[in-house]
């Protein structure tokens, strides 16, 4: 029980300051027994007695204390039986999937409806894509804040928010509200150590992301390090053993003569290891990627597609940000504009004025800059950036985390999907690229089905 005037008052009984509490009922003093114990005691102890006017009780007697006891019992009976018939409303709220009151970023609600923040979801997809575009989380929470994000408490997001969101099923649609105890009234938790929750829904409300995209950030959590490793392994949280769904990781070995080789592992059904090495692996995906580049057709394509991304801006939410934080202050200014003018003295509100009028001519600067923003990027640069890139200019290390967006091995052959926002591939679409490039290899017979060790990885 946390109350701080009532434990105030509590430490003023022992300090002798009065002779008795009063209350209007017994259920206002305590609704629990325990307490009610507890605390009056800690009165009586102090000289100082407890009385009710409701209830008329008043005076220490046998009488007295037996009425109170009795009161305490009836108040915390009720207090228990509203619980219940709460949780009970609850869950079937739950059930119906509406809004409970737990906010999260990037959503809203139109009464027990949840819906879309049409400023803040579009903000929170792209910083799914942004993550697994390996872009570190400190320069997700860095944008964010640049854009004028709050956490529900209002305060600045960071680390814990933006790996809290990209771990979040909710993104993907998925309902799910309480945590399942048992009997006991413990908490439940699955083979991953997480609360098992009382009512999970999937499609029970508007999805930011697809449960791919989710998915795959998931995943891609699992592995990501929040320092610098001692060896970087690109492609972990991207890269697929076949159609598994299976994840491949980074590990290292000691050769007999002491040299370190460094791997990418997977299992298969039995459970047997497997491995590629680290750099031969890596080094297809990265000369797949710059041939894709060399395509001067799609080159074009991509960068008139950049140059109108570009053009449409990406300030909106920022300045509609700004705009609401603007319309609070301007608010706030007229308050004390109008208690000016009923009385108050200019003198009690002056410094709050003041102040006010800085933070809004600080808002209006920033929505001034934020509206002057334009892309000044063309076609023709961005087509000079991506034949740099094919020429070989940009290392190899920067091309994996920024370029590609995920990696499937089929051990013959190596298919890597590239970033470009707003454009999903899922699994059927990497089936039938994976297959026109086995089509392409067969009808080169000379050639041969191209290996790990002598092929080359297929882009798209």
């Amino acid at each position: 029980m946390y109350r701080p005037q009532f434990l105030q008052m509590v430490k003023d009984a022992k300090n002798h300051k009065f002779d008795a509490v009063t209350v209007w009922k017994i259920d206002r003093f305590a609704r629990n027994m325990m307490d009610q114990f507890h605390y009056e005691r800690e009165l009586k102890l102090a000289g100082v007695t407890l009385e009710s006017r409701k209830e008329n009780i008043t005076g220490g007697t046998i009488a007295a204390d037996m009425n109170k006891g009795m009161l305490a019992i009836f108040a915390q009976l009720r207090s228990q039986q509203s619980a219940v018939d709460t949780m009970r409303g609850m869950m079937g709220k739950a059930r119906q999937c509406q809004y409970l009151g737990v906010k999260k970023f990037g959503y809203s609600h139109d009464g027990d409806i949840i819906t879309l923040d049409p400023v803040w979801a579009p903000v929170a997809e792209q910083a799914h894509y942004d993550f697994l575009g390996s872009v570190p989380i400190k320069d997700i929470f860095g944008y964010l804040r640049e854009l004028g994000a709050k956490t529900s408490q209002g305060a600045d997001p960071g680390y814990h928010f933006v790996r809290n969101m990209l771990l979040d099923e909710s993104y993907g649609g998925v309902y799910t509200w309480g945590q399942l105890k048992d009997e006991r009234g413990r908490v439940i938790k699955d083979a991953t150590g997480k609360p098992v929750p009382a009512v999970r829904v999937e499609g029970g409300m508007p999805a930011i992301v697809s449960m791919e995209i989710k998915q795959a950030c998931i995943d891609r959590m699992r592995t990501y390090r929040r320092g610098k490793a001692r060896t970087e392994y690109p492609l972990c949280g991207k890269l697929y053993w076949r159609d598994t769904g299976l994840l491949m990781h980074g590990e290292s070995g000691l050769s007999k003569t002491g040299r370190t080789y460094y791997y990418y592992v997977w299992r298969d059904e039995q459970r047997r290891r497997h491995s590629v090495q680290k750099g031969l692996l890596e080094n297809r995906v990265v000369q797949g990627v710059r041939e894709v580049l060399h395509d001067e057709m799609l080159v074009r394509d991509l960068a008139r597609r950049f140059v109108a991304y570009l053009a449409e801006g990406d300030v909106r939410p920022a300045i509609k940000a700004a705009q609401d934080e603007l319309k609070t202050l301007e608010k706030l200014k007229q308050n004390l504009v109008n208690a000016v003018a009923d009385g108050m003295p200019y003198e009690g509100v002056r410094s709050k004025f003041e102040e006010t009028e800085r933070d809004i001519e600080k808002i209006q600067n920033r929505i001034k800059n934020l509206e002057g923003e334009t892309a000044e990027a063309n076609e023709e640069d961005v087509v000079r950036f991506f034949q740099s890139i094919a020429a070989g200019d940009t290392d190899d290390e920067r091309i994996l985390r920024y370029f590609v967006n995920k990696v499937v091995f089929y051990e013959e052959n190596v298919l890597a999907v590239l970033n470009f926002r707003g454009c999903t591939t899922d699994q059927c679409e990497i089936t039938v690229a994976m297959q026109n490039i086995v089509q392409k290899e067969n009808s080169r017979p000379d050639l041969g089905v191209p290996s790990i060790n002598d092929g080359v990885g297929g882009g798209i």
